[in-house]
């Protein structure tokens, strides 16, 4: 918006100056023709005047011309680039003697104006031909560089002005109404007041506040700026000087961005944005050699802060961002509530990984070079401390290396590199190691679980143009172990705590008791090759009352889960057949995962547990659930591809077998036919 009222300033004034030497020149009350050719010959353009010309001869004369048009770029679209129903000026004319334009007074009535860029990026307003503009894409001044007139204006006038601008690169569209600008000073070594009512893209807008001289301005000397523009319920403020305002440099600008939520920028931003607030935004803006600072910056939203120096660089071949921010606390809480209230009761979620295509240009088109330092960065699920963060972005290469931060007691490091070299394919490769955490610390588990010391190892590697794309051709490890703790009774009745409290709490013959659950170990172990991930007995939850082995799917492509979880119970625990004669499934996908008890379609979901259910038949089943002797003595180590040697059963313990065996086959019927049905015989 600020290069549409530059630009929009560029015209009025080759109008004023036009005006101003057509005046000095010319009895326009005679040649009103010859003022249309002569504006078209200089410019290139259309240039017409429908209505009528009246000029007032004085010290002041007062030239009024009706419905003015100025005719668009030969590639343009067929309106003009400036439609005037009303001009007014009143310019002095002795001033003229010693090239000074005094414009006492110029207003400007019921105008359109149409800005707009062809496909290479070349504005209308650009009056040289093209093929000089495309060899010197950097012009886009409206007048030569040749020296121009000194100038003076004490009042400016404008009203019911109409601005639209295209881009024709990227096709957006912005329309700015002009309600009303009124720009007062009672002397050309006088301040000037200004006030703005408009509107932008249907956006309120309003602006006031005081300006240098406009001597200042033209003698390109030290210039003062006090404004305040606000937009809808944002108030943006602007105080301090412009030390050479013509080649906007020497800025010693302090900047204030405030607004009561952020959802009032929406319109702004073009995307719906959480009502989250208030913002608060404070900082310095300062130049050098082609350099821009913002030091200190101070950032506060609702009760988050950050504070830090920014700083750009435009001396190389891409700008370069050096920042350094620290905060006290970062809470993504408040947003993540937000989110999740706009999603309440919609079931609609398809897909977990986008498929929109990444802005992979846009790591091409910046280096960067920024530090964090994070006291606190509180989620509804997690809570980091002492979090420190380093990233850099060199030629499309971006690099987290590394973050660092305590986790529920643990050491989190996360490596990630994201090379976008080619700007059509990312390559993407993380590393994550979390050591020693607490998971009874997290909030989500507060209470329900204690001890049970855990460490996570992940690292992948893919490619692809989309976040789908990238886990589609996923490769690396997953690896989580956990040590001894204890699930407490609420965590073991409640249904809705994970995968393997559900399990649990299906095959628990205790579960109506005040008993907690002990906690040996906890091991998810397996590959991903090609975005598919094949589990082999490879996870294990192993306790005082049963074990729970998994095995299954997890496909990155598709996003489909399909892993069967089977149980095998220890000793002396008052077991109840029925509730065996089922397994556990897990099945659908990563945006809506179900949990079901399924016999034939665990079996099939579980590759070595089901393969081992109907290689043994119902007596493998019944020895893998009641007798200890068969089950797997270290599921855990079995997760981790330990071998552990099994004990086989003596004959004092068929009989137990037998009767345990009798003692299910009409629970286990079912799983017979099954069976049979899935192998033929």
């Amino acid at each position: 918006m600020t290069k549409i009222f530059k630009i929009l300033a560029s015209i009025l004034i080759l109008v004023v100056i036009a005006l101003g030497v057509i005046i000095s020149q010319i009895d326009v009350s005679d040649y009103k023709q010859d003022i249309i050719t002569l504006v078209a010959n200089e410019t290139g353009r259309d240039f017409k005047i429908d209505g009528d010309i009246q000029l007032a001869i004085s010290l002041i004369p007062t030239l009024i011309i009706e419905e003015v048009s100025f005719g668009n770029a030969d590639w343009g679209a067929s309106e003009p680039l400036l439609k005037a129903g009303r001009l007014e000026v009143e310019v002095s004319l002795i001033p003229l003697l010693s090239k000074t334009l005094v414009i006492k007074s110029l207003t400007l009535d019921d105008t359109q104006i149409l800005l707009e860029t062809n496909q290479e990026g070349i504005g209308n307003w650009v009056l040289a031909p093209i093929e000089d503009a495309i060899n010197q894409p950097d012009s886009q001044s409206l007048v030569s560089s040749s020296e121009l007139p000194s100038i003076a204006i004490d009042e400016l006038r404008f009203s019911n002005i109409q601005l639209k601008y295209h881009d024709g690169v990227s096709g957006k569209q912005t329309d700015i109404n002009i309600e009303e600008v009124s720009l007062q000073t009672s002397g050309s070594s006088e301040p000037m007041n200004l006030v703005l009512k408009a509107s932008y893209n249907d956006i309120p807008v309003t602006m006031d506040g005081t300006l240098g001289a406009i001597n200042l301005l033209t003698a390109n000397s030290s210039y003062p700026i006090n404004l305040n523009l606000f937009i809808n319920d944002l108030a943006i403020g602007l105080n301090g000087k412009i030390q050479k305002p013509l080649a906007a440099s020497g800025l010693d600008l302090q900047l204030t961005f405030q607004t009561s939520s952020m959802q009032n920028l929406s319109g702004i931003a073009e995307s719906a944005l959480p009502d989250i607030g208030p913002l608060q935004l404070t900082g310095k803006l300062s130049d050098g050699d082609d350099m821009y600072s913002v030091s200190p910056l101070s950032i506060t939203l609702a009760n988050s802060d950050l504070t830090g120096d920014v700083s750009v660089n435009l001396a190389g071949n891409r700008p370069k961002i050096s920042a350094t921010f620290t905060s006290k606390l970062i809470d993504l809480s408040i947003v993540n509530n937000n989110i999740e209230k706009k999603s309440e009761g919609s079931n609609n979620k398809v897909k977990v990984f986008s498929n929109e295509p990444l802005p992979l240009e846009m790591l091409s088109l910046v280096d960067a070079d920024i530090k964090f330092t994070l006291n606190q960065i509180k989620d509804v699920s997690y809570s980091t401390t002492d979090t420190q963060l380093t990233m850099t972005i060199n030629n499309g290469k971006l690099s987290i290396n590394p973050l660092r931060a305590n986790v529920a007691g643990g050491k989190m490091q996360i490596d990630l590199n994201f090379d976008t070299a080619d700007k059509k394919l990312a390559n993407f490769m993380a590393n994550i190691n979390l050591k020693q955490f607490q998971p009874g610390l997290l909030p989500n588990l507060k209470g329900k679980i204690t001890n049970a010391l855990t460490d996570i190892t992940v690292t992948v590697n893919g490619s692809g143009n989309s976040v789908a794309a990238i886990m589609a051709n996923i490769n690396g490890h997953v690896l989580v172990k956990s040590g001894q703790g204890e699930l407490t009774s609420e965590a073991a009745n409640n249904a809705s705590a994970d995968i393997l409290l559900k399990t649990y709490n299906k095959f628990n013959p205790t579960a109506d008791n005040n008993e907690g659950l002990k906690l040996e170990c906890f091991v998810i172990n397996f590959d991903i090759a090609d975005g598919m991930a094949v589990i082999d007995q490879q996870i294990a939850l192993n306790t005082n009352k049963m074990n729970v082995i998994g095995s299954g799917t997890i496909n990155f492509k598709t996003e489909e889960l399909d892993l069967g979880v089977t149980t095998q119970a220890k000793e002396g625990i008052g077991i109840n057949t029925s509730q065996f004669a089922e397994l556990v499934r897990l099945k659908g996908t990563f945006a809506n995962p179900a949990i079901a008890t399924d016999t034939k379609a665990a079996i099939k979901a579980g590759v070595s547990a089901g393969a081992a259910i109907a290689t043994g038949g119902l007596s493998l089943l019944a020895q893998g659930l009641f007798d200890k002797k068969t089950a797997d003595k270290d599921p855990c180590a079995t997760a981790l591809g330990i071998k552990v040697a099994k004990a086989t059963s003596s004959t004092a313990d068929q009989s137990t077998t037998t009767k345990a065996t009798e003692g299910i086959k009409d629970a286990g019927s079912a799983i017979k036919d099954g069976l049979k049905g899935l192998f033929g015989r």
